[in-house]
Formats: structure tokens, sequence, C-alpha cells
């Protein structure tokens, strides 16, 4: 074969800190966090620049030490070369996609949690075709 690959870089950044505790040395409390993920190559990527940010609390309720309540949002820019294949296409004119997510953690042991969630998605597929959407979720994690 003649073809060839080119190289494909993604840069990182990512920040989680707890910012305070219920108590010294405990990990109930309130933590932030954010990443930041960027490619300079509008080729390959469909979402070249990334931003999250959210904050979650642990320990919400007396008894319930390990549950967490999660607030977080994503925003999406997409590619130019994403966005021009789309409107050649007469899908619209590709920009962004937001999303907005409110859940809570149910840590049934240490090993196993069941998480409900509602997310707002603002622009889905980034087009404006689509009408900002509510979604409903549920995510069961099992850690060995």
């Amino acid at each position: 074969s003649d073809s060839t690959t080119n190289p494909f870089f993604r840069y990182y950044a990512q920040a989680d800190q707890q910012v305070t505790a219920e108590a010294v040395g405990s990990d109930q409390g309130l933590y932030l966090f954010g990443t930041l993920a960027y490619t300079d190559q509008q080729q390959p990527a469909l979402v070249p620049l990334q931003v999250s940010l959210g904050a979650q609390y642990v320990g919400p309720f007396a008894g319930r030490n390990q549950d967490r309540v999660i607030f977080g949002t994503t925003y999406g820019q997409l590619g130019d070369d994403y966005a021009a294949e789309q409107r050649a296409l007469g899908n619209g004119d590709p920009d962004y996609e937001w999303v907005l997510e409110l859940g809570y953690r149910i840590q049934f042991t240490k090993f196993a949690y069941v998480q409900p969630d509602i997310q707002y998605v603002v622009n889905p597929g980034g087009t404006g075709n689509i009408p900002d959407a509510t979604v409903i979720g549920m995510q069961f994690g099992v850690s060995l």
C-alpha cells in the first residue's frame, strides 16, 4: 500500500482538587475538577477542543459517607474539516455541543455503585438542526 498515516497529537491537561473536608484527613467534602483537551490537526479530530469543569461532594448525607453528588459540564468545539464536510452534505453548519450533567452516585459496597443522572444537551450534534435535549441515564459500576 502507498498510503501513509500522518502523526496525530492530542494535548491534555487535568486538575482534580479536594477544596473542603468534613474533618482533617477525611475524603468527605467538596472536590473541583477540570480537563482541557486540544488537537491542532483539524482533519482527524471531530472535536479538536474540549473543556470540562465540575464539582462533586463526597458524603453528602449522614450515613452515606461514600455517596457523591456530581455536577459537570463539557463544551466541545467541532472541527473545521468536519464542519465543511457536513455543510457540503447539506447537514447544517456544525459549531459546538455543550452538555450539563447532574448525578448522584449511590455506593452500595466498596466495590459497587449505581448512578442515576440527568443531562441537558445544548446544540446536539453541533448543527442547530436538532433541538436541545434532556437525557436521563443510569450508570452501574463494579470494581474487581
